[in-house]
């Protein structure tokens, strides 16, 4: 069967600026002095570009035909009843690992919440307001707005205990905070009609919760003020920055106060870009782009409304880069490339999204890619994109200002045929056949890192062929001391050889070397014996994966100290693999069937079921995966292996 396939083919390279690591320094604070960002700032939310509540007329406007969307989900949560989150919730975290008992009543609140506040924008009625002022009373009462894993690891006691005598900034408080300063900035006035009680009583929360430690305190590890050697600064820095400034933009009112809280913030986001990638990639995975490079394309946007416009960065180039990054990743509309703790399925790609944020920074790429999907799904899918307690409120209405320039969008920009991040290592190619390969190199000291250096994944008419299995759910495991415990952490459940039987190893130290590639072959190779431990007693082992026209080769050759195990290439599938006959692997996923050859003489083959007991990867993988191992017959101290993946539609 063959589908559409949405990577045009058109002979070119893409080619970021040639930035090195270091390079990027300080963007945002070097392109404006503290005196000069007060003098410009915009005071009273007189930044705010949406309709005032009670303009009607100028929402229907703004929303749209996702008017009617909004109204029907808050209608879901009229009445709704809103849950108690137990303290034995937040010990559970301690006790067993579990965070999940804790964080989903909380996050069933905080969308209800969500849905209620877009509901009453759409409306205006007033019918979800008593609904609205429950739950925000309802979060108001809770002694914390953070996760209890966040406690554990931000809190002075590092327990997951709710202590209301400590606030600390944290993800997802960052995010509750920023979606009640937006319910007081609309409600304040509708919740003063009821008594004067309830919008101080949040008034005053946002204040001890979120302005007040946001400035207070420079010893949150995220703010990258204090170097902190267990932790790299990752999404929390600009998510959690940009739901400071958005919490002071629309409640502040003194505008020194609000100057300086927007400048901190700036410089808790450069510390970020100063120790990103210089390419713009995002080395947390596709899955974090949206609350990495995405909400520094939020943060641009929010710091150029709250400037009048003196203080705009949105065409940078490494801004842009860190946009259009994400498109390379999309396969289809429901895969992406997924390295890292990012899943491979999505729902729907986040067209709009894609187009918005094109439009903001400049790039056309994007925008043709937001504008045709919008194209295919028929309309301006809002839906895929609402999550309350990961969605900021900027980024939806923002979305909504862009809608008929979504529509009238007719432009087509064609998608580069190979992208190669330079810093990041990370390339991503496509023959035009309905192949798309993405390979890495780079380092297994990455945040959310998996040990996949040199690993890749390959895609056929839009079907995963060979995967990365992803994330699952998030436990105690998963950041902590045992995280390389969990499988889909391991090399040896990643397209990768186990070597001498050693798997690789964590830390920065274990990395590729001598990486290449080669945009008119369709070629990526590393040298991946670095990755490994030294009881590997690998010398080298130069990894090669290369794209033709109906098939993807897959080499390696290698040189080792001493042979002391059979090694074993690992190649994961989702489709079930099986031996069609010596040196032959069949693979069908979804409609399509791939072939798998290798030389029967060298190695020996078994398939390993793998069942999915973890919620999420088993929504994404249909309940299994398999693993299909190919073991030495001998043990040799140098060798080339080479192995072929056909595709069988061509």
């Amino acid at each position: 069967m063959i589908k559409r396939f949405s990577l045009i083919i058109i002979g070119i390279v893409f080619a970021l600026p040639l930035l090195r690591a270091g390079e990027i320094h300080n963007i945002l604070t070097g392109s404006v002095t503290p005196e000069e960002l007060r003098a410009c700032i915009v005071t009273h939310q007189q930044w705010v570009p949406y309709p005032a509540y009670a303009d009607r007329v100028a929402w229907e406007e703004l929303m749209g035909d996702a008017r009617e969307m909004y109204i029907k989900k808050g209608e879901a949560y009229l009445d709704y009843s809103w849950q108690y989150v137990k303290t034995s919730s937040y010990l559970a975290f301690e006790k067993t690992g579990d965070r999940m008992i804790m964080q989903r009543p909380y996050e069933a609140n905080i969308d209800a919440v969500g849905y209620l506040l877009r509901a009453e924008l759409a409306e205006g009625k007033g019918r979800f307001i008593p609904d609205l002022l429950d739950g925000t009373m309802c979060l108001c009462e809770m002694t914390t707005w953070a996760l209890s894993a966040h406690l554990v690891s931000h809190s002075s006691t590092h327990r997951a205990v709710p202590d209301n005598e400590e606030p600390i900034v944290a993800l997802r408080q960052s995010k509750v905070a920023e979606m009640l300063s937006w319910v007081w900035y609309y409600f304040h006035d509708e919740f003063d009609k009821i008594s004067p009680v309830f919008a101080k009583r949040l008034r005053k929360e946002l204040q001890q919760r979120m302005l007040d430690p946001f400035m207070a305190r420079n010893d949150f590890w995220w703010m990258g003020f204090k170097e902190d050697k267990k932790r790299v600064l990752n999404n929390w820095t600009i998510y959690c920055a940009f739901n400071s400034m958005m919490c002071y933009m629309l409640l502040e009112e003194d505008a020194d106060k609000l100057s300086d809280a927007v400048y901190k913030a700036m410089r808790c986001a450069d510390h970020l870009l100063n120790v990103s990638p210089a390419d713009g990639a995002c080395e947390e995975g596709p899955g974090y782009w949206k609350m990495n490079g995405g909400t520094v394309v939020n943060f641009m946007s929010a710091l150029n409304l709250a400037t009048g416009g003196k203080v705009n960065l949105l065409h940078h180039p490494y801004v842009k880069s860190l946009a259009e990054f994400y498109i390379h990743c999309c396969v289809g509309d429901q895969w992406m490339v997924n390295f890292s703790d990012a899943s491979a399925r999505y729902d729907r790609a986040s067209w709009p999204l894609i187009f918005r944020m094109g439009a903001d920074v400049g790039s056309p790429l994007m925008m043709s890619a937001g504008a045709e999907g919008v194209r295919r799904a028929g309309k301006v899918d809002f839906e895929s994109d609402i999550k309350p307690r990961s969605q900021s409120i900027f980024q939806e209405l923002e979305i909504l200002r862009r809608k008929n320039e979504i529509l009238y969008f007719d432009r087509t920009e064609p998608r580069p045929s190979f992208v190669w991040y330079h810093s990041s290592q990370l390339c991503f190619m496509t023959n035009g056949q309905g192949m798309v390969l993405a390979a890495k190199g780079s380092h297994n000291g990455e945040s959310h890192n998996h040990n996949d250096v040199g690993s890749g994944i390959l895609y056929i008419n839009e079907t995963p062929i060979l995967v990365d299995a992803g994330v699952g759910v998030y436990t105690r495991k998963t950041f902590g001391d045992e995280r390389y415990s969990l499988w889909n952490n391991q090399s040896q459940y990643h397209n990768l050889p186990s070597i001498n039987g050693f798997m690789q190893m964590n830390g920065k130290r274990y990395a590729a070397t001598s990486t290449k590639v080669d945009s008119r072959r369709l070629l990526f190779s590393a040298d991946i014996a670095s990755a490994y431990p030294e009881n590997a007693k690998v010398r080298s082992w130069v990894r090669t994966w290369q794209l033709k026209r109906d098939r993807l080769v897959v080499q390696d050759k290698f040189l080792l100290s001493d042979a002391v195990e059979y090694n074993k290439v690992h190649f994961l599938t989702w489709g079930c693999p099986q031996v069609n006959r010596d040196g032959e692997i069949l693979i069908s996923a979804d409609g399509e069937t791939a072939k798998l050859t290798y030389d029967a003489r060298q190695f020996t083959p078994s398939i390993e079921e793998i069942p999915l007991m973890d919620e999420i990867l088993s929504r994404v993988w249909e309940g299994r995966l398999y693993r299909i191992t190919l073991k030495a017959r001998q043990k040799q101290v140098s060798g080339c292996y080479h192995f072929e993946i056909l595709n069988l539609a061509i």
